[in-house]
């Protein structure tokens, strides 16, 4: 049986679509978003897959937060995805975040003896927490896997009036 050369075309066309999507699905895999207006969109699609770590970010960015910064990636082969926002808040916000925060951590580290990757603000920021800062996680015991693992929390300053919402999966 014979095929003819335009079904031989439409498979062909077909096939280099599908691999154009894949090129086009990787890209976007691959690169970061830093813009904070693209928060609610990504933070609503962490939602519908991992509502259970993102409970603890706020809708939208605070209107009065200032220096407000916002890192997403979305995980790409062996990477774990992550998503954070970095605000700075008034002493009043920051004193109800942190009473609100410090009672359902499981796990509190104070002081410069975790370094923690931020990002945000347009570019990568490495923050060494020193000791105005605490670091919250609200997981249950961690899990024993080197990768893959479910995490979330906060990363606080009372003294900056600084707060950093994260989670990775």
């Amino acid at each position: 049986m014979a095929v003819s050369g335009g079904v031989v075309l439409v498979l062909a066309g077909l096939f280099l679509g599908w691999v154009f999507l894949q090129f086009l699905r990787f890209e976007r895999a691959s690169r970061p978003v830093l813009d904070v207006g693209e928060y609610e969109r990504v933070l609503g699609e962490w939602k519908e897959f991992a509502g259970d770590i993102v409970w603890h970010f706020p809708e939208a960015v605070p209107g009065d937060a200032e220096d407000a910064g916002f890192y997403y990636w979305p995980g790409l082969y062996q990477s774990d995805a992550r998503i954070e926002l970095r605000v700075r808040v008034g002493a009043e916000e920051m004193e109800q975040y942190y009473e609100a925060f410090s009672g359902r951590a499981t796990k509190l580290v104070r002081g410069a003896a975790l370094t923690h990757f931020v990002r945000g603000r347009g570019e990568v920021d490495v923050v060494e927490p020193g000791d105005d800062y605490v670091v919250m996680h609200f997981d249950a015991e961690a899990e024993d896997i080197a990768e893959h693992g479910k995490q979330h929390g906060v990363i606080m300053s009372r003294e900056k009036k600084e707060i950093i919402f994260w989670a990775e999966w």
